[in-house]
């Protein structure tokens, strides 16, 4: 956990797990850009009278996750750097 202390302050470390805990993961926000294009795509070739296709309805239907609190997420990612400085990742080998 050396390697964790040296690179950033606890400050530091607690604003990530902010971020995280609040922003959308890197997949959701692909999927939403996806079904964006899929949508303006699919859209103009729709038949006369046929609603749009909405972004929503192009995005797959994942098990629900529920948005995490700063603590739960800096548990989570202690537990991730104690398991990478077990294997030996992080300290440069």
């Amino acid at each position: 956990m050396d390697f964790v202390k040296e690179t950033t302050t606890e400050y530091r470390f607690r604003q990530w797990c902010c971020y995280f805990a609040r922003e959308p993961s890197a997949g959701e926000r692909l999927d939403f850009w996806s079904a964006q294009l899929l949508a303006a795509a699919v859209n103009p070739h729709r038949g006369k009278g046929q609603s749009a296709v909405r972004p929503e309805s192009l995005m797959p239907r994942r098990w629900p996750v529920p948005r995490q609190n700063e603590n739960q997420v800096a548990d989570q990612v202690m537990a991730w750097a104690r398991g990478m400085a077990r294997k030996g990742a992080g300290d440069g080998r």
